[in-house]
């Protein structure tokens, strides 16, 4: 088939999600507004001007000129290409810009942000082109069953929708991956590690991790929190905000920031760690939680009621409040401690991943959804 995609080639996930399918043997596109990424092997990526420089002196409405300018553009790569399928990654501005191409048939993906109220996905013109784009879309998929949910409060009551994860590949996460040389890199000896492989932003509640430290280590003074320190745009104020907390708090000593982790070593980084700590405020299905599950690290986890079917306290995860210090360093003090819970943890995850977020599995699913609505199967 040829495919083609709207989508944020930085992002590791749509890079996998694109790499599988030319894997696959299919003639894979990729149209984008992004202007600097990564070569994709394999797909031939197409980069959309915004808007072209001698607009971009109008300052009245040039949000509307660089959509209306983005969509004309995209228009004519997409009858030059003549895809089988148009997907679309993100229903925030990729969705609109496939909504208003007219083009049949189309999928849309939601990711979490782009369709989360609480993550603001319905201000400004999202409030009338994120519905809008919904409802036009032939197919919906979402990576999550809360999120499939959300999106068919506005999808068209005909329109069929899917939960396609994505997931962890297991070939790559699993228990077997070495983690000796993070360990060395980083000066971890055999001291046990908190893990928290979130990015540096508001929304993951980093600053309530880093208030948890005191109390974690005044009953296991030994341990080391390891921060993976995505450097996410904008939030540079933040970063420091919560350096500051560490020396504020003075536990300098037993934190170890890694910076930005190449995916290829995820699995490796996963490893170093005893404990994973996730506690955002709001979340879809986190792609780094199943990959943490997968390579056999027990997780704390916040407690978000779509999820608590899925990651059920004391089965899967210990579960917390999100903004708790004091509750998520006891979750954390438990799981160091209990060994036999570890251990039933990890079993369990295994099994979820397997039965819930298999990366593999799941793009044969969306290969067969292709195949359908393009009329091949």
């Amino acid at each position: 088939m040829r495919l083609c995609y709207l989508a944020d080639p930085r992002s590791t996930h749509t890079r996998r999600w694109l790499d599988y399918f030319v894997r696959r043997g299919h003639e894979v596109h990729l149209l984008t507004v992004h202007p600097h990424f990564s070569p994709l092997a394999g797909v031939k990526a197409h980069r959309i001007l915004s808007l072209p420089p001698f607009l971009k002196t109008m300052q009245r409405g040039h949000g509307w000129l660089a959509l209306l300018f983005s969509s004309w553009r995209i228009n004519s790569f997409i009858r030059a290409i003549k895809p089988d399928v148009l997907h679309a990654h993100f229903a925030k501005y990729y969705g609109w810009l496939a909504a208003l191409s007219g083009f049949h048939p189309w999928v849309l993906t939601v990711w979490g942000g782009d369709i989360l109220a609480d993550q603001g996905a319905f201000q400004l013109a999202g409030k009338w082109l994120t519905p809008f784009s919904l409802k036009k879309a032939d197919l919906v998929t979402a990576v999550s069953p809360h999120l499939l949910g959300v999106a068919r409060q506005y999808m068209n009551p005909a329109t069929e929708g899917y939960v396609t994860t994505i997931g962890a590949d297991l070939a790559n996460f699993n228990p077997t991956v070495e983690a000796k040389p993070w360990r060395e890199q980083l000066g971890l000896g055999l001291q046990p590690v908190i893990l928290s492989p979130r990015s540096f932003t508001p929304l993951y509640n980093i600053h309530t991790i880093v208030a948890a430290i005191p109390d974690v280590l005044a009953q296991v003074p030994e341990a080391l929190f390891v921060f993976k320190e995505n450097r996410s745009a904008g939030w540079e104020a933040y970063r420091e905000q919560i350096r500051r907390l560490v020396n504020d708090l003075k536990v300098e000593g037993s934190v170890r920031y890694a910076g930005e982790v190449p995916y290829q070593e995820m699995a490796a980084f996963y490893r170093l760690a005893d404990v994973v700590v996730s506690v955002p405020l709001s979340d879809g299905l986190p792609v780094t939680v199943l990959e943490a599950m997968a390579c056999g690290v027990p997780v704390v986890l916040s407690r978000l009621p779509h999820l608590e079917k899925l990651f059920i306290d004391g089965q899967n995860a210990l579960t917390v409040p999100a903004q708790e210090p004091q509750q998520l360093a006891e979750a954390i003090v438990r799981l160091l401690h209990d060994k036999p819970l570890q251990q039933k943890m990890i079993a369990n995850n295994l099994a979820l991943v397997k039965a819930h977020g298999d990366f593999q599995a799941e793009m044969q699913k969306m290969e067969k959804l292709y195949e359908r609505i393009a009329g091949h199967g």
